[in-house]
């Protein structure tokens, strides 16, 4: 398997929590000890650069899955199409696992508390 591995693109719904799960797996088996890697970490930035938004990282290493995550405060930040990308280092070797796109789905729903129109 080659990296990072382009996934996507994935629809990012104004102020609902975003969350993607990503299994690296072959034949049902995990394909990698993702134990051995620390440091995970995940950013989603807009296309035209502006705005940045750190994402939450869970690793579940015995079943060889990564779920990346934004909860629903932060999403409408990320309001315009945009990328992001997964890494994590093991001693001094630093690999992208993952990198995608996303674009902005407005909500129609307007009357929970805290939401705003964009």
């Amino acid at each position: 398997m080659s990296y990072p591995i382009d996934v996507g693109p994935f629809e990012v719904y104004n102020s609902d929590t975003f969350t993607r799960v990503f299994g690296f797996e072959r034949n049902d088996a995990p394909l990698e000890d993702l134990a051995d890697w620390t440091n995970w970490r995940a950013q989603w930035r807009g296309d035209d650069e502006g705005e940045l938004v750190e994402l939450t990282i869970t690793v579940f290493p015995l079943l060889g899955t990564v779920t990346v995550s934004a909860p629903a405060a932060l999403v409408p930040l990320m309001h315009s199409p945009g990328q992001f990308d997964v890494k994590a280092t093991r001693g001094t070797e630093v690999r992208t696992w993952i990198r995608g796109e996303t674009y902005w789905r407005s909500g129609v729903t307007r009357d929970l508390p805290g939401e705003e129109e964009l």
